[in-house]
């Protein structure tokens, strides 16, 4: 043990030092435990005291020769909080920890002095091997000093630890090999976390406690050692010439989005620990490249620079490869800057700093359009790709501009917009020729009568037209040929009886009508039937006149009747006419059976006069109906031809 001779440990007290610990949930739940807790930080907040108040001499002596001094001091730089850990520290504990831990910093603080007696100051040499052979300081415990006292905004607080920094580095060179040490220990770390992130076929892999423990550690390393480098900055010229900085690109590049991936609970706060340990890592980089080269060519010899500009461009290959870094780091420092000042050293060629230039250029446009499609992916889920990407053409890589085009409509997806169906062109005749050549329309006509004759030999006309069956003339009704529903079928006889063909409500009145036309085609008949008859017999010439002139006289009889119907009370039976046209089907089709004239010719002639007992038998009600249907006749005029056609389709249960 190296010690100064006034300090042989004569006069040490046993004072026996608390070690420090932080309260426990059940402590801070209990308030029997907290009080204990609060009772212990009262012995160490007086022991410090104490030790504080004692000269110099007896200072050293009671730090060099008490362990229990030794181990409250370690207690307390291993189970202290962070300064990034001081938001989570209770309310209640608060106040005790300040006090305790301003004594402990004073007390780290004198024990890097050196010179603190002006009348006997130490020789440097000999401070510096002191604290050095008794373990007073280490590289672990300089980077827990600045992990614990640092704050980012307080100027005090860093000059107290910077000062404290340079009179420990400034004894004893010797901590900047242990930190390089330190620095390489930290390599070793991060390697086998990769491979245990990777287990080999067969090996178990990272559960999810496992994978929280790592990225916690990553958390404490990276912030421990970015408050170092911003407590003391030499420190960077020995990260700069370690594979520390490439180790940190690949923690960055690859174990945080792993580690986050195999973590399943509280993704939110742990996202928050990435991003931190992300930023992290950065800073570090970029500190160390600024400080531990670039700011200081001015001071290095044209040797030195040489080497450095060789590390410089070497680094700064190896980031190239991780690209999401390498452009966050191009971004955040200004790389140009920093070429165009080692361009100035004149100490490397200048197609190296080009390239380097380039590919900085390349890397940075590329990650910066990937980031912004997987924001605008995740901001505009329902767009395609390509859209997306016209976007980025459009306006850039900036996120927010991008938005407010594409809410104010200045972009549109042509994607989703729905093609236009084109109506089929309508195949329309060339109307001069239709003008100019008449003779179409005769051809036309003749194929359709000569295709019953010939076949289906059509002309070059024809053969444009569709080939319509069983051809009638233009007076015949059609108005109920679209609803031929099942005449033209063959149906067998099971098939009829099992299904009853029922005519909607809304046909009813049209069929009432088509009835009536049927009767006058009866009516028609019977007058040709006569005709004929009194040309084969014109013995019985007499006889047809009469019958002639009762049915003249009985249509004319039915036809004011039907005037009457109309007024009277009749008009409320509905279907009676219907009933009444059906009911006579079963009379002679020759004589006027189906409108009920072969009943009594006497009540015939006086239901034409206004008889009293109109309706009183079915001969009468059938007689009233036929009249109705005698008076259409009569209306609608012409000869018909098409009995056959109305008999199927009243056959088929049309009617």
């Amino acid at each position: 043990m190296t010690v100064f001779p006034s300090m042989g440990g004569r006069d040490v007290e046993d004072r026996n030092f608390l070690t420090f610990t932080m309260p426990s949930n059940m402590q801070l739940e209990d308030k029997g435990e907290f009080s204990t807790w609060c009772e212990r930080m009262i012995f160490i907040f007086e022991d410090l005291k104490w030790l504080l108040a004692l000269p110099v001499n007896e200072f050293w002596n009671q730090v060099l020769h008490d362990t229990t001094l030794t181990s409250s001091l370690e207690s307390f730089l291993q189970n202290s909080p962070r300064f990034y850990d001081l938001k989570n520290i209770p309310e209640t504990c608060k106040t005790a920890l300040g006090r305790v831990s301003k004594l402990y910093l004073l007390v780290i603080q004198r024990m890097s002095l050196h010179d603190e007696d002006q009348n006997q100051p130490m020789p440097t040499e000999v401070f510096g091997d002191m604290i050095y052979e008794n373990y007073i300081f280490d590289a672990a415990k300089l980077i827990d000093i600045c992990a614990i006292f640092q704050r980012p905004n307080n100027d005090e607080m860093q000059t107290l630890l910077g000062t404290i920094m340079e009179n420990v580095f400034a004894c004893q060179p010797n901590y900047y090999n242990d930190l390089s040490s330190a620095f390489e220990s930290i390599i070793v770390t991060i390697s086998n976390m990769e491979e245990r992130l990777q287990p080999p076929k067969g090996g178990k892999p990272v559960n999810g406690r496992e994978a929280v423990d790592m990225l916690m550690f990553l958390y404490d390393m990276t912030c421990s050692l970015s408050a170092f480098l911003n407590v003391f900055p030499k420190a960077s010229s020995l990260l700069f010439r370690t594979d520390l900085i490439s180790r940190l690109a690949t923690i960055y590049e690859t174990m945080v989005p792993m580690l986050m991936k195999l973590i399943e609970i509280n993704q939110k706060k742990f996202k928050y620990v990435c991003a931190c340990v992300q930023k992290e890592l950065l800073q570090i980089v970029t500190f160390s490249i600024k400080n531990g080269f670039v700011a200081r060519t001015k001071d290095l010899s044209k040797d030195e620079n040489e080497e450095k500009t060789a590390s410089y461009i070497s680094i700064m290959d190896s980031l190239s490869q991780y690209k999401r870094f390498f452009a966050r780091y191009c971004m955040t420092s200004n790389v140009s800057e920093d070429l165009e000042q080692i361009k100035k050293l004149d100490v490397i060629d200048i197609s190296n700093l080009q390239y380097l230039s380039n590919m900085a250029g390349v890397v940075v446009h590329e990650t910066d359009t990937d980031d912004t499609l997987k924001q605008l992916r995740e901001l505009l889920p329902n767009k395609s790709e390509e859209f997306i990407r016209n976007c980025m053409s459009q306006y850039g890589s900036n996120v927010e501009v991008i938005l407010n085009n594409v809410m104010e409509g200045n972009i549109v997806d042509e994607t989703l917009q729905k093609p236009v169906k084109k109506k089929p062109q309508k195949l329309i005749p060339d109307k001069e020729f239709l003008e100019d050549n008449k003779e179409h329309v005769e051809r036309v006509k003749l194929s359709f009568y000569n295709q019953s004759e010939e076949g289906n030999d059509y002309d070059d006309y024809g053969a444009n037209y569709v080939n319509y069956d069983n051809v009638y003339d233009d007076e015949y009704d059609d108005t109920y040929d679209s609803q031929d529903v099942g005449a033209a079928d063959t149906d067998n006889v099971d098939e009829l009886y099992k299904r009853k063909f029922t005519v909607p409500r809304v046909l009813q009145q049209m069929n009432r009508k088509s009835r009536r036309g049927e009767q006058e085609d009866d009516e028609e008949e019977s007058e040709e039937s006569d005709e004929e008859g009194s040309e084969n017999d014109n013995e019985d010439g007499g006889e047809q006149q009469q019958q002639q002139q009762q049915q003249q006289n009985q249509y004319k009889g039915n036809n004011n009747r039907r005037g009457e119907w109309k007024g009277g009370e009749v008009s409320n039976n509905r279907g009676g006419g219907a009933r009444g046209g059906r009911g006579g089907q079963g009379g002679n089709k020759r004589g006027g059976g189906r409108g009920g004239n072969k009943g009594n010719k006497q009540q015939n002639n006086d239901k034409s006069q206004g008889g009293q007992k109109e309706g009183s038998n079915p001969s009468q009600r059938g007689g009233q109906r036929g009249g109705r249907g005698g008076r259409g006749g009569r209306g609608r005029g012409g000869k018909r031809n098409h009995r056959a056609l109305a008999d199927k389709k009243m056959s088929k249960g049309m009617f």
